[in-house]
C-alpha cells in the first residue's frame, strides 16, 4: 500500500512538472484570436516588392528603411534610383536627405524629369521649414532655375512654373534676379 502511494505521488510530481513546463512554454506566447494566425505578422518589404507597389501605400518606416539600405553599391542603381523615380512620379513624400541626393544624382539628360520632381519636392520641404536654407541650397536653387529656364519650351512650362513658385517663396532676391 505504501508503495502504491509513493508511485502515485511520483506520478503526480512528474505530471505536475510536465504541466508546469508546458504552461511556462505557452505562457510566453499569446494565443491567436479566432481568425488570426502567427503568420499574419508582416514581413519586411524587399525592394522588388516596393517597386511593384504604389509607393504611397508603403508604410513610412518600411519605405525609409529600403531607401536607407539601398543607397550604396549595386543597390544604388538597381533599387534606390528606380524606387526614387517611382516615388517621385507617384508624388510620394520622401525624406529630405534622399531628395537632396536625388537632385544631385538625377541631374542628367536621361533623368531630367526625375530631377525636376526631386528639386521641386526638396525646395518645397525647405519652404515648409523641414530643412535649412543656406549657401549650398542657394547655389542649388540658382542651378535649378538656370536649368528650368533653359529647358522650358514656353513660359507656361510646368517645371518652370514650379521653379518660380519655390524660388519666390524661398528666396525673393534670387527670384527677382531671374524673373524681374
Amino acid at each position: 500500500m505504501i508503495m502504491q502511494v509513493h508511485k502515485g505521488i511520483g506520478t503526480l510530481i512528474i505530471a505536475g512538472l510536465v504541466l508546469g513546463f508546458l504552461a511556462g512554454c505557452t505562457a510566453r506566447h499569446s494565443i491567436p484570436l479566432m481568425g488570426e494566425s502567427r503568420d499574419d505578422t508582416p514581413e519586411a518589404l524587399t525592394c522588388s516588392d516596393a517597386l511593384t507597389m504604389d509607393t504611397r501605400q508603403i508604410p513610412d518606416d518600411e519605405f525609409f528603411r529600403i531607401l536607407n539600405n539601398s543607397q550604396t553599391g549595386d543597390w544604388l542603381e538597381t533599387c534606390w534610383k528606380p524606387l526614387m523615380v517611382k516615388a517621385l512620379s507617384e508624388d510620394r513624400d520622401i525624406p529630405i536627405k534622399h531628395l537632396g541626393r536625388a537632385v544631385h544624382r538625377f541631374n542628367t539628360r536621361e533623368t531630367k524629369e526625375a530631377f525636376y520632381m526631386a528639386a521641386f519636392q526638396y525646395f518645397s520641404k525647405i519652404v515648409k521649414g523641414e530643412g535649412a536654407y543656406g549657401s549650398p541650397q542657394k547655389q542649388l536653387l540658382t542651378q535649378y532655375l538656370h536649368l528650368a529656364i533653359r529647358d522650358a519650351p514656353h513660359k507656361n512650362d510646368i517645371n518652370l512654373k514650379k521653379a518660380m513658385l519655390v524660388s519666390a517663396r524661398l528666396d525673393p532676391d534670387v527670384y527677382d534676379r531671374f524673373f524681374n
